[in-house]
């Protein structure tokens, strides 16, 4: 399988910083599936951390509840 060259076009912030990139649409279409996987991967990270810190302040709260 041969590579597949992207053309892209860079968006900065005011100080120069990459911060997007815009590809055509039919390059874009080669890669969309990774990111959405990588949305969806992103998403569930998020969801177990906001769990943990869940589980961290009703831990909290009981122990407070003591004093």
């Amino acid at each position: 399988m041969s590579a597949i060259p992207l053309r892209k076009q860079f968006i900065t912030d005011e100080n120069g910083n990459k911060i997007g990139v815009i590809l055509p649409m039919t390059e874009y279409l080669l890669v969309e599936s990774l990111l959405q996987q990588s949305s969806k991967i992103a998403d569930s990270r998020r969801q177990f951390r906001q769990k943990r810190m869940q589980h961290a302040v009703a831990i909290m709260q009981e122990e407070y509840s003591k004093l």
